[in-house]
């Protein structure tokens, strides 16, 4: 780990960052070192640099000479967010489904869950997906109420689309993020609209093998969280970004998975496995 500016967290509670929320995943989503190596330095919310601060391009050798550096933890930029550790979390999380998502892309051989999660299923609850996505998959949506979605930035990101469609995998990464850190708001949503409980559903059959978790953790504000200073007019308001809320640095399990014959299913890839 390249070594933290004096005034930043010590280097203990950024380890804890990146490894609690992987670790609490189901054993199905657990990287090994290559491709966790291989994940930051392309997608997984940090870099991989060399000794002069140059990022690497990948693949990246185990026995490279590198430098991991967090995301918002260069001591030789200027970081203009410093997120709240649980807001961090739920970042490394998100960027991790990114990375998960299968939706326009196919998995590297040498990274077996790179890509690996056939999301169309989900994207069915809430966008019109075309049929043969592109690099840059933009689609309408069914519903453009916003109460519909699990997160305001996956109702609204519209980014390289053209007008009136937008990108589905922030909608993915929004909700599988808060399927992990705020289970319970997200559970609460879910009895009050039935797109949001489908989205639930689908996480929890496909990706997560059953597990929840028991956890309610503030997140980032483009949720739509309206219990900040400011804030009070947004929607959809599910999940809370409370400035008071203090953590425990923990996320702890609601309920163990279903024992289930090991048979394919429908939301996960295994063509590279």
């Amino acid at each position: 780990m390249k070594p933290l500016h004096a005034h930043d967290i010590s280097a203990d509670a950024l380890a804890a960052i990146y490894e609690l929320p992987l670790s609490v995943l189901p054993a199905s989503l657990h990287m090994d070192a290559y491709e966790t190596l291989q994940c930051i330095a392309f997608q997984c919310n940090g870099f991989i640099k060399n000794e002069s601060g140059t990022d690497l391009s990948r693949p990246i050798a185990l026995d490279a000479e590198y430098w991991f550096v967090g995301a918002y933890f260069d001591s030789d930029q200027a970081m203009a967010r410093c997120p709240s550790a649980p807001v961090h979390v739920a970042t490394v999380l998100h960027e991790f489904a990114h990375f998960l998502d299968g939706l326009v892309r196919s998995p590297y051989a040498d990274q077996p869950l790179s890509h690996s999660i056939d999301t169309s299923g989900f994207y069915a609850i809430t966008f019109e997906i075309p049929a043969n996505p592109t690099q840059v998959a933009c689609a309408p949506r069914r519903t453009d109420d916003v109460f519909d979605f699990v997160s305001r930035y996956g109702w609204g990101s519209s980014y390289d689309c053209a007008e009136g469609l937008f990108r589905p995998t922030e909608e993915f990464a929004e909700a599988f993020s808060f399927y992990v850190v705020a289970g319970q708001h997200f559970r609460a949503a879910s009895e009050q609209r039935p797109t949001i409980a489908a989205e639930y559903e689908w996480l929890k059959e496909n990706v997560f093998d059953g597990i929840e978790y028991d956890t309610a953790n503030p997140v980032a504000y483009n949720s739509g969280c309206n219990d900040a200073p400011g804030l009070e007019d947004r929607e959809p308001a599910h999940f809370s970004c409370s400035e008071d809320a203090v953590w425990d640095w923990t996320l702890p399990v609601l309920a163990q998975p279903r024992i289930e014959p090991k048979a394919k299913r429908p939301g996960r890839s295994y063509s590279a496995r």
